[in-house]
Parts: structure tokens; sequence; C-alpha cells
């Protein structure tokens, strides 16, 4: 077999070879974007929770969010159960002791609403506070996902690139066979030019 036919098979052989890494290359390419897509769907929820609850505490920084968060605690059954528990319980108190009419059981009634509104604030800063907590680490989980996809993208394209450039600079053969016919030509001319001298 000559070697332009050994140059063509070699060729076509490591062609294929380079052609299939490229294949698997774009395969983990597709597979990383896949990865990449689905961490940022599994985090959405947790992102959008947060600027739920980052919304709701710029809300109640301001004055007339306090104020609207005070009027609906107040007109809800749940404060009006809770201060009718208060009361109750304060009433029962003063009365076993003897206290019904003092001032210390007027004050102690007096303060049942504005400390069930502050503690229902509290809380609820504190839920707000926890979910935009949440959203901040959902945001940050997705920060890293495409950070994490854009590096290793990268180091693939890279990859992709050094593929590329084997393949083409794989000898084809038919510059074998050139090479063998322009030698051949020379000691043809060459002989030709001695036999004349």
């Amino acid at each position: 077999m000559s070697n332009f036919v050994k140059g063509l098979f070699n060729h076509r052989r490591a062609n294929k070879a380079a052609k299939s890494q490229e294949e698997q290359v774009r395969k983990a390419q597709d597979t990383l974007k896949e990865q990449y897509e689905q961490q940022r769907k599994d985090y959405e929820p947790f992102r959008q929770a947060g600027l739920d609850g980052l919304n709701a505490l710029n809300q109640l920084s301001t004055q007339q969010g306090q104020q609207d968060f005070y009027d609906n605690y107040y007109n809800s059954n749940q404060f009006r159960s809770m201060a009718d528990q208060a009361r109750t319980g304060a009433l029962s108190s003063a009365e076993a002791t003897g206290n019904l009419g003092s001032s210390s059981t007027s004050n102690q009634l007096a303060r049942i609403a504005p400390d069930l509104g502050n503690n229902a604030l509290n809380r609820q800063l504190g839920i707000d506070r926890g979910l935009a907590g949440l959203g901040f680490q959902g945001a940050s989980g997705q920060a890293n996902a495409a950070g994490n996809y854009g590096i290793n993208n990268a180091r693939l394209f890279q990859q992709m690139g050094e593929l590329q450039a084997k393949r083409n600079s794989i000898p084809t053969g038919f510059g074998s066979f050139l090479n063998q016919i322009t030698n051949f030509g020379d000691k043809i001319v060459g002989g030709f030019l001695d036999g004349l001298f």
C-alpha cells in the first residue's frame, strides 16, 4: 500500500476521531446548559419570595406603611380575639387580688391594644426579613449557577477550539502524495540534467 493510501486512511481516522471528540464537547455543553437552566428554575421561587419580603419590608419601613398595617391589624378578627382574651385575663386577675378599680389595672388594660399591635408588627417584620434572606440565598444560588456555567462553558469552548485546530492540522495524505511526486520529478529532472552536462 502506498504512502498516499496510508495517509488517506490515517487522515480519515484522525478526522473521524476529532469530529467524535467535538460532538462529545457539544453534548457536554448542552448538558451544562440544561443543568444551569434547571438550577435557575429551582432557585426562582426562593428569589421571588425574597422580592415579596423585600417589598413588604420597604412598605413597613414608612410611616404610612406602618399605619396601614396597624389599621388592618386592629380591624382583624385575630386582634379582637387576642384583645378579648387579654382583657378577660387582666380583669380576672384584678378581681382575684382586689385591684379591679386600680390605676395599675387601668394601665394594663390600656396597654393591651398597643402591645398587641407592636408584637404583630414585629412578627411581620421578622417574617419579611426571613423571606428577604431566603430571596438573597435564592439570588445568590442563581448567581453562582451563572458563574459556574460561564466558567465551565468557557472551558468547553476552549477545548472545542483546541480540537478544531488539531483537526485542521491533520496531514491529509494528499500532501504526502504531492511530496512523493515532487521528489520523483526532482530525480527525473536531476538525472536528465546530469546527462546533459
